[in-house]
């Protein structure tokens, strides 16, 4: 599993609220490690020594799945709990391993959507070049040969699609669907 260092996480913030004449003074900070956070701990409660209660939770790796919390005193899983749950979601939503996992698999599906999507149009241009290639083959001279026609050019090129087109004594070229055949005209019926 590949281990990451550096990435966004808290800056060290301090919020103070009043309920009920009750003052609740929440702490957050980066740690480095759990002594980190037990030292933290040790420090505030010296801080707020008249506190009745000093309540905590931390998460002491980067996936989110280590850590402890404390009621201090509170209704069991009342402070300390709640506090551990929330800290772990959000260690767990902006974990760098998670992120990685979630964007690695984003291209993956991005990547068989792209397949898909390429497929399909080499598949429907195929289909379309097919269509073009049997429309070609519709009109392909050599293909009207291979009915029995034939394709008659005179000694300078130019087809010959009417008797008129000819004259006696000319050499004409004449194309079929195996071969060609050279001649000359020695007779011109009109119909």
């Amino acid at each position: 599993m590949l281990k990451l260092k550096n990435y966004t996480t808290i800056k060290d913030t301090v919020q103070e609220t009043v309920i009920k004449r009750s003052r609740f003074i929440a702490y957050a900070y980066n740690l480095k490690d759990e002594e980190d956070a037990e030292e933290k701990i040790v420090f505030l409660r010296k801080k707020h020594y008249d506190a009745t209660h000093v309540c905590y939770a931390y998460i002491s790796d980067e996936e989110g799945r280590r850590g402890r919390y404390s009621d201090d005193g509170e209704p069991s899983g009342t402070a300390g709990q709640p506090m551990f749950d929330a800290l772990k979601k959000s260690a767990e939503l902006h974990s760098p391993v998670r992120v990685l996992d979630e964007r690695s698999s984003r291209v993956t599906r991005l990547s068989e959507k792209l397949d898909a999507l390429a497929r399909s149009r080499v598949e429907g241009a195929d289909g379309s070049f097919r269509m073009l290639c049997a429309r070609l083959e519709g009109v392909n001279p050599l293909a009207v040969l291979s009915h029995g026609y034939a394709m008659v050019q005179g000694s300078d090129g130019r087809v010959l699609s009417t008797a008129a087109d000819a004259t006696v004594g000319e050499i004409v070229d004449i194309s079929l669907s195996d071969g060609k055949l050279r001649a000359q005209i020695t007779e011109i019926t009109e119909m």
